[in-house]
């Protein structure tokens, strides 16, 4: 740049002032919870996993304590998550389910810093603002963290309490709403179930523990084929897929959502066969071994015939 100075015009650089732009960021949001209220699930089967919630949920109700925070603990599919479901839609309760496969998902939804007109504020997060007001929390997968990781859990359920140590001195600590009801959901903590860990035993001391068993074979059937036959089949599949399953300890899981899938496909007309190996068989590929597998297609043609599994037999013939 030149510049006229008294000794004449003169060269001289220039520094470019960089303008630096606050990032713009949306107003603190409060969330109307009354839209986090669950409809009951469609073709829901009661069971006794309804009157446990329902007891240990009412329990001390007399005494105005705290609700019991309850633990969940079943296999895959077997029906966990949707009995919290059916319980805060039949109690009109707002629901939120936290996957716990990160503990970076937790600092999240407690709250955040903002920059507002160049000052620094605290927005609350989703859970904060669940946590202070009549709900459901339902912690699903909650022994997929390391048992370092869930110490915050101890006094959220003893002294219902929570401790944000991001947010300001007078936001710190959050205090339950007496009508917040805390359940924890997961898998047993077994080789199969990969990513499970064992939880820290001071935990379990906080909480009930109810064991959330499979389906029965009755139970599991809540669609037809639209031939009996096929229904008797697929209840007794199951029955005896379970059964293998726990003895000899393979790496795979049976539940609800396999019949349901499998039931859908033969009512849409594909060939049993692979509907069968399709909706369930086919997903030891991704958990378990091909002698696991194996296994199960040797049940499914001992239970189905070798008749409706023709493409399999052929194929184990070649091998």
């Amino acid at each position: 740049m030149i510049i006229a100075t008294k000794e004449g015009p003169r060269v001289v650089n220039v520094v470019k002032k960089t303008e630096v732009t606050l990032p713009v960021v949306q107003e603190e949001r409060q969330y109307d919870l009354r839209t986090f209220v669950p409809e009951i699930p469609k073709d829901y089967i009661k069971r006794s996993i309804d009157e446990d919630i329902n007891f240990w949920q009412t329990i001390d109700k007399d005494l105005k304590q705290p609700y019991k925070s309850v633990v969940l603990v079943g296999e895959s599919s077997s029906g966990k998550n949707y009995g919290v479901i059916n319980y805060a839609a039949q109690m009109g309760l707002p629901l939120l389910t936290i996957p716990l496969d990160d503990s970076q998902v937790l600092k999240e939804l407690l709250g955040h810093w903002k920059v507002t007109k160049g000052d620094m504020q605290w927005c609350e997060g989703l859970l904060a603002q669940f946590l202070q007001q009549p709900c459901a929390i339902l912690f699903d997968e909650a022994n997929c963290l390391p048992s370092g990781k869930t110490f915050m859990f101890h006094e959220l359920l003893q002294n219902r309490t929570l401790f944000v140590k991001d947010a300001p001195a007078d936001k710190a600590i959050i205090k339950l709403h007496p009508e917040v009801h805390i359940f924890l959901a997961m898998n047993p903590p077994e080789a199969r179930y990969s990513g499970t860990n064992r939880l820290n035993t001071a935990l379990p001391t906080r909480t009930v523990t109810i064991e959330v068993l499979p389906f029965t074979a009755n139970e599991i059937m809540t669609h037809t084929t639209g031939d009996e036959k096929v229904d008797g089949y697929i209840k007794q599949f199951y029955t005896e897929a379970l059964k293998v399953i726990r003895e000899q300890k393979l790496r795979v899981s049976i539940g609800k959502r396999n019949i349901d899938t499998i039931v859908k496909a033969v009512q849409r007309n594909l060939s049993l066969e692979n509907a069968v190996m399709q909706g369930f068989i086919n997903s030891a590929l991704l958990t378990a071994s091909k002698v696991e597998r194996d296994t199960l297609v040797n049940l499914a043609i001992a239970v189905f015939g070798a008749s409706n599994f023709m493409k399999t037999v052929e194929q184990i013939k070649r091998s």
